[in-house]
């Protein structure tokens, strides 16, 4: 019984943590400047923020 609550925590984590480890690598690439405009444009567009 307590077996399918604990999954669906553990995948949630799971998404959490690649969500975060993706944020943080974006982040990284950013900061070496390595991320084009074009890039730039698809996540934001991604993140549904919008800005330049």
């Amino acid at each position: 019984m307590l077996a399918e609550p604990l999954n669906f925590c553990r995948e949630g984590l799971q998404l959490l943590l690649s969500a975060y480890s993706i944020r943080t690598s974006d982040l990284e690439r950013r900061m070496k400047g390595g991320i084009s405009g074009v890039e730039r444009l698809v996540y934001s567009e991604a993140e549904g923020n919008g800005d330049q």
